[in-house]
């Protein structure tokens, strides 16, 4: 039997706080709260509660005492797209769980504190995997898939995985996500895959004296270097990095590099602490400006394809190895007419106001 609901957001927040035993309520639900005042329907499905939300599904809760879940592509006809907040917390009897394709995210401690729970398949339609998500498992093997572009804060501490990713490089990084670095010592220069770094990511770590955050890094999360008592400088390369705006994401005590205008400048002067200035950024790279004009035009296009020609005729070509990665526009490791035609489809887009 179905039950009708109306949540509202602050009685949703209270008995979130007071009623689930994990470290989730450290992270914020976001679905959770951005739907707190919408209408859903709760029912179950043998032994898994969901929300029916009209036109997607939300799996909310478990038997605790299962040992297998299969989780639905569908119910009622409607595709389950997210496992939600402590779903299957404290299932610890929890063995095998297998999560469909048309699920999108994996909401904070969501499987926390599943002890018998050693390995899992997230699957390629998964992008969000929340804060604490996997905190306390058993879990060795962890399949991460491409589609995944944020993981939330701690999402697997307490996991034999990651200790075992620690050992082999402090800085455990996926998909582009710098997920943990709490083990870094010294002086560390975060690599250029990185794209992002994960709330908490450094917090507390007691080695860390000094680091160096690439241009690559488009984000960086709350509390990211919160109370690391050694570290004394962070660079911060991309001037217009993301940088959560809170005292304590770049560390209390740590001086601040970064370029002029910069938004490592910005949070400084905002909360006080020492900037040391980088001077004037340097111009960035634009995929497809092989030319260096500042623009992607159909001038662009013709330079590839003259490169393309002098290649395909036996030619070792004009373009050097930094002009060759921007003339690459579909990132496949060569300069053909492919690339050309990309150029100029991109600017017929941007030239008739797309963007």
């Amino acid at each position: 039997m179905s039950i009708k609901r109306i949540v509202a957001g602050v009685t949703a927040v209270c008995v979130m706080g007071t009623v689930l035993p994990c470290a989730y309520g450290k992270t914020a639900d976001n679905a959770a709260i951005t739907a707190s005042a919408a209408d859903y329907t709760e029912d179950t499905e043998g032994v898994l509660t969901y929300r029916n939300y009209g036109d997607f599904i939300k799996i909310t809760d478990c038997e605790r005492g299962v040992t297998e879940v299969d989780i639905p592509a569908e119910i009622n006809g409607l595709p389950v797209t997210g496992i939600g907040v402590f779903a299957f917390g404290d299932c610890q009897n929890l063995m095998n769980v297998t999560i469909p394709n048309s699920v999108t995210s994996i909401g904070s401690s969501a499987f926390c504190r599943c002890e018998w729970l050693t390995q899992i398949t997230i699957p390629n339609s998964v992008t969000i995997i929340e804060g604490y998500a996997f905190e306390d498992t058993n879990l060795t093997e962890i399949t991460i898939p491409d589609s995944v572009t944020e993981i939330g804060e701690n999402a697997f501490i307490g996991t034999p995985w990651l200790k075992a990713k620690q050992a082999d490089d402090p800085l455990v990084i996926a998909n582009g996500i710098l997920i943990d670095g709490t083990t870094c010592s010294g002086d560390v220069v975060i690599p250029d895959s990185v794209v992002s770094i994960s709330e908490s990511a450094f917090y507390e770590c007691k080695g860390l004296t000094k680091i160096t955050i690439p241009d690559s890094v488009e984000r960086i999360g709350l509390g990211a270097f919160g109370n690391c008592a050694e570290l004394q400088e962070i660079t911060v390369l991309n001037p217009d990095c993301t940088i959560f705006d809170l005292d304590g994401t770049l560390g209390e005590i740590a001086a601040i590099y970064g370029y002029d205008n910069s938004t490592a400048q910005s949070y400084a002067e905002k909360y006080g602490r020492k900037f040391v200035s980088l001077g004037e950024a340097p111009k960035k790279d634009i995929l497809g400006d092989v030319n260096g004009d500042g623009m992607v035009d159909s001038s662009d296009a013709s330079l590839v394809l003259t490169e393309y020609a002098m290649l395909s005729t036996g030619g070792n070509g004009n373009f050097s190895e930094s002009v060759k990665k921007l003339a690459d526009f579909d990132k496949d490791g060569t300069i053909d007419s492919s690339d050309a035609s990309l150029i100029l489809a991109y600017y017929a887009h941007v030239s008739t106001g797309g963007k």
